[in-house]
């Protein structure tokens, strides 16, 4: 692991003539509480799963149209991840980017972006930070049976997030004088609220 303290003050001497402001909320940053919260939108081959857990949870043509899905390896899950930030600080953070990777079961399923400014206000304020994932998951547990996939489907509709079969990583970057500063690793974000302190050295 690697702590993330002599990271922070070579940034900050590198930049100290330039935005006080985007210092500060970048060191600020580093100081919030990320957690996963919950699964919003959840769709399976396009129907919403609205908290069914297994195939005899759907009508028939519903379940139809799933079985084809599976049949043509085209069962695709989409849905919304809402990770929520807390920022317990006396000053305000603020974050231009963050880089994910979403994993199952250990197995990395997806990673991607979030390209936009993205802020929380000081003294306790929260946030939610949405990330659009979606995946095929003939594809990415081939051999795995139709029910194994359904059952998966169910647990994330739920909306209790297991954290022992989910992992989110995160990188976060904020934009300072022009330079893209990025973490130095990623961070694992869980269901409860955890600091920004400690960072994997390197990327999974």
């Amino acid at each position: 692991m690697l702590r993330i303290r002599p990271f922070l003050f070579i940034i900050f001497v590198f930049l100290s003539f330039s935005s006080c402001k985007a210092v500060r909320e970048l060191q600020t940053l580093f100081n919030c509480e990320f957690k996963m919260r919950d699964f919003a939108g959840l769709n399976l081959a396009g129907i919403p799963l609205d908290g069914s857990k297994s195939i005899t949870d759907f009508g028939l043509l519903d379940a139809a149209k799933l079985k084809l899905a599976y049949d043509r390896n085209e069962l695709a899950l989409n849905w919304t991840l809402n990770v929520d930030v807390r920022n317990p600080n006396p000053s305000n953070a603020a974050i231009n980017s963050v880089d994910w990777i979403f994993l199952i079961d250990n197995i990395e399923v997806m990673r991607g972006a979030l390209n936009q400014r993205f802020a929380v206000s000081a003294n306790g304020g929260t946030a939610v930070m949405p990330l659009s994932l979606g995946i095929n998951l003939n594809k990415l547990f081939s051999g795995k049976s139709m029910s194994w996939m359904f059952d998966l489907a169910g647990d994330m509709s739920q909306q209790n997030i297991d954290s022992k079969r989910i992992q989110l990583k995160i990188r976060p970057s904020l934009n300072v004088a022009g330079t893209q500063i990025k973490l130095p690793g990623y961070m694992t974000v869980g269901t409860t609220y955890k600091k920004a302190q400690t960072y994997s050295s390197s990327q999974p």
